[in-house]
Formats: structure tokens, sequence, C-alpha cells
């Protein structure tokens, strides 16, 4: 099977990246993966603008939410803040 190309995440780097990938969605070694984490976030203020929430569905079924908010929020998730 002929490798993909497609976003990985690396919690090593704690990068985004597009590049090649085997059919477990596991980089490959090839070193040509681009970061593309600055482009990444940039999109994803677009579709999930500040001071905002949004529920994404999984197979049209809510599944998560996604909060946004700016830095002077204070965010408290079951009785800690969050920082």
């Amino acid at each position: 099977m002929a490798a993909r190309t497609g976003l990985m995440y690396s919690p090593l780097t704690k990068r985004i990246y597009w590049g090649r990938y085997n059919g477990e969605g596991v980089a490959t070694s090839s070193g040509k993966n681009k970061d593309v984490t600055s482009e990444f976030l940039q999109i994803m203020e677009q579709k999930f603008p500040i001071n905002t929430s949004q529920n994404v569905s999984v197979s049209g079924e809510n599944k998560f939410r996604v909060i946004v908010v700016d830095m002077d929020k204070e965010v408290v998730i079951n009785g800690k803040k969050v920082e």
C-alpha cells in the first residue's frame, strides 16, 4: 500500500506536521514532513472563533465540545482553575 499524506501530531515535539504516513497514521521517517503548526492554529481560530463554543459531531452524534476563550477569561473545570 502506498503511503498517503495528511496531518499528524507529534507528542514528542508538540507540533503538527503535514507529510507521509503509513496506513496506521504513523509518520514515516522520510524527513519531508512539513511543520504546519502555525497554519493549523490560524485555521482553528477561523473555525472556532475566540469566546465561542461549538459541538463536534462524529457520525451525526455530538461527541465533544470545543470552547475557545481569550487569555483574560477565567476557566474553571470540575472546580479547578485552568491556566
